[in-house]
């Protein structure tokens, strides 16, 4: 979709996967936010006024991606700034105005431009022409999630709140889909919610969505384990996920048992997870499962250096691995450190 811009003509910015578009309010031009002003620029409303992190933004897009909702509404409704030029001017960046609404949880501001922006671009919320299914930044192997299950990761309840009750009972394009299978890691957002522990947004997908919790992801991690993951850096919420997972959602925590106990730090969570085994008739506990095969005679480093060229290496990566083979297996602690996505 072309811009309607007549006079200056945005050429593409490279936008670094892995740089997120920070906005310093030192650099607005607070000109183009001043309502008296801006009757005098009517005629240039949708022109280029700032480049920021490298992305050429005008006054609707300066107002989007710094969450200055009342000056995204005057724009629009006062201004008459054009929403599809906004749009072509990110587009050709790599970028779109409603995805990075979603990513940044920018709740009121989505509330406001999710009807406007389904009415400007109907084609893309229909079945037929749905050909968006990557988020708004470049698809590279490692940001390949959708804006939804972007914000899940960033736990942003509300913004997930919104997608879901204005969805029901009509067409979700897939990148606004709470029930979407990312195609990498074969997660939901029910598996991203377990790992990052976000308890709130686990009753919700549980509670009002349905969502899918027996899912495994492409490496056969169930969502206790990625909980058991996410709970070695969020001890307090990380408890509370784990037994809402085998107490309120039923899941099967007796799948790779042994898996969850050597992903398992923290003594709190360790004590309830081997009762609930031996609850079934399953005696047994991390130590035991680490004499098991002998993990902590390997030393870390020789481990590290099986897996060192991949940033992913999670509780999968373990059940594919030969016990019965001489491989120098990493202790199940000493790779929960990193933040794998």
């Amino acid at each position: 979709m072309g811009c309607c811009c007549s006079k200056n003509q945005v050429e593409p910015f490279p936008l670094n996967p892995s740089s997120s578009l920070c906005i310093n309010e030192a650099n607005l031009l607070s000109c183009f936010l001043n309502k008296n002003k801006l009757s005098s620029l009517k005629s240039e409303i949708d022109e280029p006024m700032v480049v920021i992190d490298k992305i050429t933004l005008n006054p609707l897009g300066y107002s989007l991606v710094s969450n200055r909702v009342s000056s995204f509404i005057n724009l629009i409704e006062n201004m008459n700034a054009s929403i599809a030029c906004m749009e072509g001017m990110m587009e050709r960046q790599g970028l779109n105005g409603l995805d990075l609404i979603i990513e940044k949880g920018y709740t009121d501001l989505l509330k406001y431009y999710l009807p406007i922006y389904k009415s400007t671009f109907s084609q893309r919320f229909s079945s037929i022409e749905d050909s968006e299914t990557s988020c708004s930044y470049p698809h590279t192997r490692n940001s390949s999630k959708t804006p939804l299950l972007l914000a899940t990761e960033r736990g942003f309840l509300e913004t997930i709140q919104v997608l879901n009750t204005y969805f029901k009972n009509i067409y979700t394009p897939e990148k606004y889909n709470i029930h979407h299978v990312d195609e990498y890691s074969g997660e939901n957002s029910a598996l991203i919610a377990c790992k990052k522990c976000h308890l709130p947004i686990v009753k919700y997908l549980k509670n009002e969505c349905n969502a899918d919790f027996n899912l495994k992801s492409k490496r056969l991690e169930s969502a206790l384990h990625l909980a058991a993951f996410g709970s070695n850096s969020n001890k307090i919420e990380g408890f509370e996920v784990v037994k809402y997972l085998i107490e309120e959602v039923g899941i099967d925590f007796v799948y790779q048992y042994e898996e969850t106990l050597l992903i398992l730090n923290d003594l709190q969570i360790l004590e309830y997870f081997e009762k609930k085994l031996k609850d079934r008739g399953i005696c047994c506990s991390k130590e035991e499962v680490e004499k098991k095969y002998s993990i902590s005679a390997y030393k870390v480093n020789k481990a590290v250096f099986l897996f060192e060229g991949d940033s992913d290496f999670t509780v999968g990566a373990i059940s594919s691995i030969d016990f019965n083979a001489t491989v120098g297996l990493m202790n199940g602690s000493s790779f929960l450190e990193s933040d794998y996505n």
